[in-house]
């Protein structure tokens, strides 16, 4: 599941905002918003979920009392949304009482809406199927091909509101293209009455995929994670603080199935395989019948570190907070895909939204510049939604994958195209264009120490100038600095 469009209205501080997710016609695998706190980034990785999520799982995962703009408290809170799906989970993929073909389930178009009204507390809405590639050739078509292709699944379902028409009727041009637009008028109303994005998630239908991760992602005690008992829930909820992660706990899940040994094979080819975590050489999760002492416990899930020739186990749970929230979010994500569709599925095939507030959280320089090349080298058909503060990760995107969020006069939330590639810029330009940082040293020291290297070697510096070098001399010595060489000696006329 893909999502093409968003359009929010009255929510918090996004007053009207409208947000492509296609690039060539296709939905874009990759977009980061980048912006300062307090721009609504969080939120509209929120928004996203719950326009997703339908609107009975909207109220169970939103504070919605939250959400409405207070300036404006009279206006209802709207978001739209518009998704597509992709073609690799195709036969896995469950739709709402469908009598689609699977020709053209892939071919098919949802919009989502939900609403707020004023002085209510809940959402309300609906979605509908708003595209199906099957009725734009019918009229293209011969009648009698197209009437075995359509009506051999739909006729039994509206023999009942259709009018009896002798055959030889039939045969004629327009009474051809009026049945055929008649059939498929009906077919659209009943498609309209659904609204298949409630249905699938209170059924939790397989090939809808969406997870979404917010800032607390840490890796949980081995063996503490317990059966879900609504993953559909449970794969959203870590964006809204209100669940943790199973991440490796999927060992524990996945241990009696054919999935236990592919789960560990794809942890395998993430991180060490394709080296997305510095030094780590191998993986080792066990389930339950390899614990039998505490120390067993902890040391169930571990991986394996190579410095310098030697190889060391650490316990997953005593790795740092950079290793941690990269393996649990990762971990959560392939562990969800395989409980979604009931069996192991090629990471190269997984497909389906992924949602990740501050996706460069707690890790070094040197690994968020790895980090998006490799997501993008595995999970090719997953489409991340991503917000980050680090200049880091920019390089790896393209300009149109990058959306620079920012407050108006107004105070109101708009989004702006980066005005060149990243890829294209140093790292001065990046600090400049996508932070508003317009200098090295943001300090007045820093700025004093730039104004005496200036100075101090230049030998035609004025009486003037050279009063100001010694004054700065001084004063950043006081400070503590190590000024390097002495200043050259002035050229004396």
């Amino acid at each position: 599941m893909y999502i093409t469009w968003l359009h929010v209205k009255n929510l918090k501080l996004m007053r009207d905002l409208a947000l492509d997710f296609t690039y060539e016609g296709k939905p874009r695998m990759w977009t980061a918003f980048v912006a300062e706190n307090g721009a609504c980034k969080t939120t509209l990785l929120q928004a996203i979920a719950l326009a997703a999520s339908g609107s009975d799982r909207a109220n169970q995962l939103a504070d919605v009392p939250s959400l409405p703009d207070l300036r404006r408290p009279a206006e209802p809170v709207q978001l739209s949304a518009d998704f597509e799906f992709g073609t690799r989970l195709e036969k896995w993929r469950h739709f709402p009482e469908s009598r689609l073909s699977s020709k053209s389930q892939h071919s098919l178009r949802l919009q989502s809406s939900l609403s707020i009204e004023p002085h209510q507390s809940t959402f309300s809405g609906d979605s509908r199927f708003t595209s199906i590639e099957a009725s734009a050739s019918v009229a293209a078509k011969d009648f009698q091909t197209a009437k075995k292709e359509l009506l051999s699944e739909y006729l039994n379902a509206y023999l009942a509101q259709l009018d009896a028409r002798p055959a030889r009727l039939l045969k004629q041009a327009d009474e051809r293209q009026m049945v055929a637009a008649e059939l498929l008028e009906l077919l659209n109303t009943e498609l309209a009455r659904q609204d298949p994005i409630s249905e699938a998630r209170s059924k939790s239908f397989p090939g809808w995929f969406v997870s979404a991760y917010g800032t607390q992602r840490q890796l949980p005690v081995p063996l503490s994670a317990s059966e879900l008992k609504d993953r559909i829930l449970n794969r959203i909820e870590p964006l809204f603080g209100k669940a943790p992660l199973v991440g490796t706990g999927f060992a524990n899940q996945f241990v009696d199935t054919p999935r236990f040994e592919p789960f560990i094979q794809a942890l395998k080819k993430v991180f060490v395989d394709n080296h997305l975590l510095p030094h780590v050489d191998a993986v080792e999760l066990r389930g339950k019948g390899g614990v039998t002492q505490p120390g067993d416990l902890v040391r169930s899930h571990s991986f394996e570190f190579a410095f310098s020739g030697q190889k060391t186990k650490v316990p997953a749970t005593w790795l740092s907070q950079g290793y941690q929230s990269t393996i649990a979010w990762i971990a959560d994500l392939i562990g969800q895909m395989y409980l979604d569709i009931g069996e192991a599925v090629p990471l190269e095939d997984m497909e389906g939204m992924v949602l990740i507030d501050e996706l460069d959280l707690h890790l070094h320089p040197t690994w968020q510049v790895r980090l998006v090349p490799v997501l993008k080298r595995v999970f090719p058909r997953m489409q991340f939604i991503v917000t980050t503060h680090s200049p880091m990760l920019l390089p790896a995107l393209d300009r149109h994958e990058i959306v620079m969020l920012r407050l108006d006069e107004n105070g109101d939330v708009v989004a702006d195209a980066p005005p060149a590639s990243p890829k294209l810029m140093t790292g001065s330009e990046i600090y400049s264009s996508f932070f508003n940082i317009q200098k090295l040293y943001p300090s007045d020291l820093g700025d004093e120490l730039r104004r005496y290297t200036y100075l101090s070697s230049d030998p035609t510096r004025t009486d003037e100038e050279d009063a100001e070098m010694l004054g700065l001399r001084k004063k950043l010595m006081d400070a503590g600095l190590d000024l390097g060489l002495p200043p050259v000696p002035r050229d004396m006329p």
